[in-house]
């Protein structure tokens, strides 16, 4: 999604920022760690799904590491919750969430009833 919209923003010819510069004339795009303490009118939240590197964030790891996974998944788990909690407040006026239907986060659901919900085709 990121990168269709940097292109989209490309042939619009909208000037974007991948430093976390405050410069008014560009449209930021930065990483939740790097949002923190901001906020701005919208917010974009890109592949909010369940599955690698989304909220949450499941890592596949062998076996072996197992023991050490399951006593660090909740800690895990609630650091993922609380990146979005920064991520979802970052926005004053506007939030739009960029999901999978097929692979909604954990963390939509728990929102749903405070939302509205729109689905886009291609």
């Amino acid at each position: 999604m990121k990168n269709t919209l940097i292109e989209y923003a490309k042939t619009q010819a909208v000037p974007i920022s991948f430093d976390g510069s405050k410069n008014p004339n560009k449209i930021p795009f930065m990483t939740v760690h790097k949002s923190k303490g901001l906020q701005a009118k919208a917010v974009f939240l890109l592949d909010v799904v369940e599955d690698l590197y989304g909220f949450p964030c499941e890592i596949e790891n062998p076996d072996i590491f197992e023991p050490a996974i399951l006593s660090r998944k909740r800690d895990r788990y609630e650091e993922e919750r609380r990146l979005f909690y920064v991520a979802v407040t970052r926005a004053m006026n506007d939030l739009i969430i960029y999901t999978r239907k097929d692979s909604v986060s954990k963390f939509i659901h728990e929102i749903e009833n405070k939302v509205t919900f729109y689905e886009l085709n291609n």
